[in-house]
């Protein structure tokens, strides 16, 4: 990690490594799933379905340290009943937990970095411990200078490049899983691309909650 919590361009080249080994180990089994009982690579249904689970007990640790897209793209997947077997959903499921909390320590850093100001001058009041922690971000409760109680919703430090490597990786996951499955797998990276983005605009959520709450005021 770099200063700030921010990942280096160090962390972010064994980002892409690992992601890249699993990759290589999702077309694997792609290949031996196609050619399961038959082909020059037969293989039994049993030992292939735990290969697949033994993937997918390893993408929850690889998502579980790294976060960022991983998290979601495991999340989308557990839901995917119809195409997986239920022994890897079930632990893809995981992901759906509480995620652990982010240091501290770098979301002061965050926030003051975001606010230009120490942040006990906005939030006298703030409360380390967060009400919540996700793949992209946590929030914390807070009291404003003027005395309203808040939630704060930060991002985890230097997030958007995470995001960016691993939406690069899955786009080249799909792309080749595409040719073994023949299926538009590329629209699943599309829909999952504009569903991250829109869920790391705090702005735009900011705003929706302020008209749900003018809504809401009769």
């Amino acid at each position: 990690m770099a200063r700030g919590g921010r990942p280096s361009l160090g962390s972010l080249v064994q980002r892409g490594a690992v992601l890249l080994a699993l990759i290589a180990q999702a077309l694997w089994l792609t290949v031996r799933s196609s050619l399961a009982g038959r082909g020059p690579i037969p293989s039994h249904p049993d030992a292939l379905a735990e290969r697949q689970w033994r993937f997918a007990r390893r993408l929850v640790r690889v998502a579980t340290r790294y976060r960022g897209a991983l998290i979601k793209l495991g999340q989308v997947a557990s839901l995917r009943v119809d195409l997986l077997p239920e022994r890897v959903t079930d632990e893809l499921a995981r992901l759906q937990d509480r995620v652990a909390s982010h240091p501290f320590a770098e979301i002061v850093q965050q926030l003051e970095r975001e606010l230009g100001s120490p942040l006990s001058d906005v939030f006298p009041d703030f409360t380390a411990e967060p009400l919540a922690a996700a793949s992209l971000g946590q929030v914390h409760r807070a009291r404003t200078s003027d005395g309203r109680d808040v939630a704060v919703k930060v991002l985890y430090p230097g997030i958007e490049r995470s995001v960016a490597v691993d939406l690069a990786m899955a786009k080249l996951a799909l792309w080749l899983l595409d040719f073994v499955a023949i299926t538009d797998l590329m629209q699943v990276h599309r829909q999952l691309r504009a569903s991250i983005l829109a869920e790391m605009d705090y702005v735009r959520e900011g705003r929706a909650a302020e008209e749900i709450g003018r809504n809401l005021e009769r």
